[in-house]
């Protein structure tokens, strides 16, 4: 997926060192995902739901495909409020298309106005994948691609943006019963088993002039998403651990009617600036 031809075309590369099984992180990476919704979502903002449906590939097997819409227009960083212009905040109301399999998920990200900024300008692809053991080349780019990787590494073990932080979450404080694991020393993530690798690989295409000056910005907001996400994952784990992916798949209808109705509050909830 890299062209390296595209002007404004940047590669950014998560590498996530997790205390899961294989197993263990799908499920709870998935159970997670639904309850993280909820707490990003409020007061016209966050995430709706509007497809999903099982699928099936020739090589990756059975999977899911979804449709969902982030409307993020409310939830941009101030400085990202101070240099873009009101008409193209709204360019940050986005909408995903994803297919996920057992260990690989690929999705897309487009704006919904692209009346304001063009269908072609501005474009998200992220993948997804687990690995048992660590790798340089997850995703198999060529060299010149990975000569244009920036590489971010996320220890959820570390400490994180002030305003983001919950003891509930804090993963020094937490233990699994059911799990057997917790209390962790900070930085310590590497030395804990079980250990597997996410990788996640943005690959974003933009036509726009100037979106070198938002790129850091956009992704330290990414950053800031994924540190709260995987505290939250662990802080879930005697929720999740005993749950199968077929009852996580059974909760989601009731998700999206809670995050329709959440959407509608009055409140804005989640990250906050």
């Amino acid at each position: 997926m890299c062209n390296t031809s595209e002007k404004y075309h940047y590669l950014v590369e998560y590498r996530i060192p997790q205390p899961y099984t294989l197993e263990e992180y799908e499920r709870g990476y998935f159970y997670t995902h639904q309850e993280f919704g909820k707490e990003q979502t409020g007061g016209g903002g966050g995430i709706l739901y509007n497809i999903r449906k099982q699928i099936e590939d020739p090589v990756m097997g059975k999977g899911h495909y979804t449709e969902k819409t982030y409307y993020l227009e409310k939830k941009l960083p101030s400085t990202l409020k101070v240099i873009t212009p009101k008409k193209l905040q709204k360019a940050f109301n986005i909408f995903e298309t994803s297919r996920s399999f057992a260990n690989y998920t690929v999705t897309e990200y487009v704006s919904l106005t692209t009346d304001v900024i063009g269908e072609k300008t501005f474009k998200i692809t992220l993948e997804s994948k687990q690995c048992s053991e660590q790798t340089d080349n997850a995703f198999d780019l060529s060299e010149e691609c990975l000569k244009r990787r920036e590489i971010r590494y996320i220890d959820f073990t570390s400490d994180i943006h002030s305003k983001d932080y919950n003891e509930k979450t804090d993963p020094l404080k937490i233990y699994s019963q059911k799990a057997g694991r917790g209390h962790f020393q900070k930085g310590s993530i590497e030395a804990i088993q079980p250990l597997i690798w996410v990788y996640k690989l943005y690959t974003v295409r933009c036509t726009i002039p100037g979106v070198g000056l938002l790129k850091n910005t956009i992704f330290e907001s990414t950053t800031r998403m994924f540190e709260v996400f995987y505290r939250l994952m662990f802080s879930l784990c005697d929720q999740w651990y005993d749950v199968s992916l077929d009852e996580i798949e059974e909760r989601e209808e009731r998700i999206k009617l809670e995050l329709e109705q959440l959407f509608k509050d009055q409140n804005v909830r989640g990250i906050k600036d």
